[in-house]
């Protein structure tokens, strides 16, 4: 019993050891953060970015923060959009309430692009009273 509660023990302690050693390894990804409508004002309003808006045609043309690029997620029209994009520069991404740009931006954060999302979407930006450009 004592020789099985040692290996258990060493086993436990080699888990631990390769789990913690794995934070210095650099990886493909890129980084993926989501900000208030505040934050994320302050961040595309701070010179020439890449700001994405992955709704419908028919929603931007409703109103889309200015300098958004649209990029249709449903549709596919961000699949091939998303080949354009810097990957030296941070993409901004938002939609109508959140979930189209969280897909979007984890996929871009999977393929290496460091991305902020809008949080709570163009819904949270327009409580806050932010203009919208037609």
């Amino acid at each position: 019993m004592k020789q099985f509660n040692r290996s258990l023990v060493l086993i436990l302690v080699l888990a631990v050891i390769t789990l913690n050693s794995c934070g210095g390894q650099t990886s493909e990804e890129g980084e993926y953060s989501k900000v208030s409508p505040e934050r994320f004002k302050e961040l595309v309003n701070d010179g020439e970015v890449q700001l994405v808006d992955v709704r419908t045609m028919e929603e931007y043309r409703n109103g889309h923060i200015k300098g958004a690029i649209l990029a249709d997620y449903l549709s596919g029209e961000f699949s091939d959009y998303k080949p354009k994009l810097n990957k030296a520069k941070t993409v901004y991404v938002y939609c109508a309430v959140g979930g189209r740009s969280k897909r979007a931006a984890e996929d871009l954060e999977r393929s290496g692009y460091t991305v902020v999302e809008l949080e709570g979407g163009i819904r949270n930006w327009n409580s806050k009273g932010f203009e919208l450009e037609k």
